[in-house]
Formats: structure tokens, C-alpha cells, sequence
């Protein structure tokens, strides 16, 4: 068996392994335009691909960078899949280890299915659930997109410290003095995706950046939180500006998924944190939409990084 990185002749190979072992209906096997913007480099394949001796493929595992090159980039996993009587052997673990080879970064993953998180704790990752904090609209009486409960929410003064920019320039971004994002996988990722269009708003001192969402269903609107880079202190100030941005455009609520931040840096934004034993759903799904309140997983390599819904693939098209 080989184990190695994929490269551009394996592309109609592992669109069909997705088909035939993953999903019929994924976005990876039907969209080939798409695979090639998420999934490729410069006529790099970001996939480690399992080969048996017929050179068929048995088993892969793809990952999205935080930088261009592969050697010092933070991988985030995706589509950890493998034929039942090669998961007999072990492969899942050679293939993890492989991409741990890769990158003197950090390996980690996403919204893997939970039965999973024991095969990566095996190999040493740390392992847990995103936290998900949500904010309702005060000013709405009525919510269709989610179970609002009983709670109360204000909004928060906004400073107008942040600002909304429809382009950022990469002095701003490196003066974000971020290592989640290399400026170039930044720009793939929010700036020239095929598909979704980001909201971004930049703090005038040019020390904190948030990346949402506009998510509808019908008439109803909502705001996911795709990222944040900068200074976590200036997250407060992100969210609050996102609050007074819903008011005005009658989102319900304003949604995040994160590990790695304070508490206090979302919650002093008026946000509150799910309890998934509670009245109220706020739904992660909406192509199709599910009523549902959703718990993302995580695993990482590196338990002093940042994890959020943007890492990874959890937010694409469906």
C-alpha cells in the first residue's frame, strides 16, 4: 500500500471514492469547478490519498491550509474516509500520521463525527466540543429561523469601532498579527469564494477582523460568524458592531462557534452561550434548513489555537 499526497490525475478518482463511499449527492462529486477551488493549489491536491497494489484508491483524507505552503501551514482535516476492510488495518491512523508529517504546524479537525474524536485522542490530540454562543434581535417579536426560550437579550452600545470594508489589504491583514491565516489563503477563502459572500468589518486601529454570513430561509434572515483575527480583546467590540448591524437589518439572531476565546469577550458583547439541554435552538443547518440546534466537534494538535466554523469545512455549500 502506498500513502502519499495526491496529485492532479488522482482528481476524478477521489471525486468518485466521495460518490461511491462518502456522499452520492456531495458537493465534491457533483462540482468539479468547486473541488478545484477548495480543494487544489496551484496544481497541488490537498489530499493524502491510500493506494493498494492495483493503485486503487482505498482510503483518503483531505485537509484546507492556513498557508500557502504545506511544510508550516495548520492543516484542518476533512473527509476522513477509508474501506471497511482497510479500517481493519489501521489505515485512518497512517493517514492522520501522514498529514502530520507534512507540516511542522498543528493538525486538526472540525465537526468530525463524534464517534471519531476516541481514533484521534489514540494518536494525541486534544479533543472537545466548539462552544456556541448566539444573540436574539430585541427588536423582533416574532422568530421564525430558531426557539428563542424565555431569555432576554439588550444591545450592547456600539462604539463604531468597527467598520465594514469590502476589501482588505495584506498590510492590514499582517498587521492583524495573526498565525491562523497567511494573507493569501485569507483572500481564497473570503475574499474570492466561488460561491457565499462574507461580510467583513475592520476595527479603525487595524488590530481586529470579523468574517460573517447573511443566512435566510424565506423572508427570515440571520448572521453566522465565520471568523475573527486579530487581538482577542477587540472581540467584544466585533460582535457588538454585528449587533447594531442586525438591528438594522432585522436579522433574527447572530450566531458563533469557537474554542479558545474567554467567555467574558463574547458574552460582554450580550451574547449567551447554548445549553444543549435548554428551550432555545438556534439551527447551524440551512441548505436544507433543520431546526436543530447542532454541536460541533474539534480535535487539534495544538491546544493553544483558535478553532472557529471557518476552519475546515464548515462552512460551504452543501
Amino acid at each position: 500500500m502506498n500513502i502519499d499526497l495526491a496529485s492532479t490525475s488522482d482528481i476524478n478518482a477521489i471525486r468518485s471514492f466521495i460518490k461511491d463511499n462518502w456522499a452520492p449527492n456531495h458537493i465534491f462529486a457533483r462540482d468539479a469547478d468547486f473541488f478545484e477551488y477548495e480543494m487544489t493549489d496551484e496544481g497541488t491536491v490537498n489530499f493524502v490519498v491510500a493506494k493498494n497494489e492495483l493503485q486503487q484508491i482505498c482510503g483518503l483524507v483531505g485537509f484546507t491550509k492556513s498557508k500557502k505552503q504545506i511544510n508550516e501551514a495548520n492543516l484542518f482535516l476533512v473527509i476522513l474516509c477509508v474501506l471497511p476492510e482497510y479500517a481493519k488495518q489501521g489505515l485512518s491512523f497512517k493517514l492522520i500520521n501522514k498529514c502530520i508529517e507534512l507540516t511542522s504546524g498543528s493538525v486538526n479537525t472540525v465537526g468530525a463525527a463524534p464517534s471519531v474524536l476516541p481514533l484521534y485522542k489514540l494518536l494525541g490530540f486534544q479533543t472537545g466540543y466548539l462552544k456556541h454562543y448566539f444573540w436574539l434581535n430585541p427588536e423582533l417579536n416574532s422568530f421564525e429561523l430558531c426557539q428563542p426560550g424565555e431569555k432576554q437579550f439588550v444591545q450592547v452600545q456600539d462604539t463604531g469601532e468597527f467598520v465594514q470594508v469590502s476589501n482588505v489589504l495584506e498590510e492590514e491583514f499582517c498587521s492583524l498579527s495573526t498565525e491562523r491565516r497567511d494573507y493569501e489563503t485569507f483572500v481564497k477563502r473570503y475574499l474570492e469564494h466561488p460561491t457565499y459572500e462574507y461580510l467583513l468589518y475592520l476595527s479603525k486601529s487595524k488590530d481586529g477582523l470579523i468574517v460573517a454570513r447573511e443566512v435566510s430561509q424565506g423572508q427570515a434572515k440571520a448572521l453566522k460568524v465565520i471568523d475573527y483575527f486579530g487581538d482577542n480583546a477587540k472581540l467584544t467590540g466585533a460582535l457588538i458592531k454585528l449587533t447594531s448591524v442586525a438591528v438594522g437589518q432585522k436579522y433574527e439572531f447572530i450566531d458563533l462557534y469557537v474554542k479558545g476565546t474567554e467567555d467574558t469577550d463574547v458574552q460582554n458583547a450580550g451574547f449567551d452561550i447554548i445549553d444543549t439541554n435548554g428551550d432555545v435552538v438556534i439551527p447551524n443547518y440551512f441548505s436544507p434548513f433543520v431546526m436543530k440546534n447542532i454541536q460541533l466537534t474539534y480535535a487539534t494538535r495544538d491546544e493553544s489555537l483558535i478553532l472557529m466554523r471557518g476552519d475546515g469545512d464548515q462552512d460551504r455549500p452543501s
